[in-house]
């Protein structure tokens, strides 16, 4: 195939995370992730009222964390049969071209002061002409009533060459 097909369909997946509150907005493709002391509990497709409730109780509560990890396609195509992998737990979508889907993590730490996260997003372009993986570590550190975020590895896009 040449280049210029390749590129014409390439997805590129640019990704950051934020920590968020209650007045955070919901999109079609968005996911709740509901975590507990880093292991995923369930996925779910929308924040519910007794959630924003919650979080906006919680605020001052560093035992449970919010963060929203973004996924933005900035490339030149869809991202298609894409699995999202969170600490081992893994959720399908598409991301098109230009889109920006969100992950909210309602995370309860517990007792943990540290709680490692490893995201992995394997995704395939829309003709399926290439097979594509990148990966990104952290580790949300609670210290006293503080909480921060520790990043510890990304890999970059990379493309898989399938037999």
């Amino acid at each position: 195939m040449t280049r210029d097909k390749k590129a014409a369909v390439k997805p590129y997946l640019d990704t950051r995370y934020i920590f968020f509150n209650e007045d955070a907005e919901f999109g079609l493709n968005d996911r709740v992730f509901d975590i507990k002391e880093g292991i995923v509990d369930k996925v779910r497709y929308g924040l519910t009222s007794m959630d924003e409730k919650y979080i906006k109780m919680r605020q001052t509560v560093p035992n449970y964390v919010y963060l929203k990890y973004i996924i933005r396609n900035i490339g030149a195509g869809s991202a298609v049969n894409m699995q999202v992998n969170v600490n081992g737990f893994s959720e399908k979508i598409t991301i098109a071209k230009d889109e920006t889907v969100n992950l909210y993590m309602l995370i309860s730490l517990g007792n943990e002061k540290e709680v490692p996260f490893n995201v992995t997003l394997d995704y395939w372009d829309a003709e399926k002409r290439a097979h594509y993986n990148q990966s990104e570590e952290f580790e949300i550190i609670i210290d006293g009533t503080h909480q921060k975020i520790r990043d510890k590895d990304c890999k970059p896009q990379i493309e898989i060459k399938n037999p």
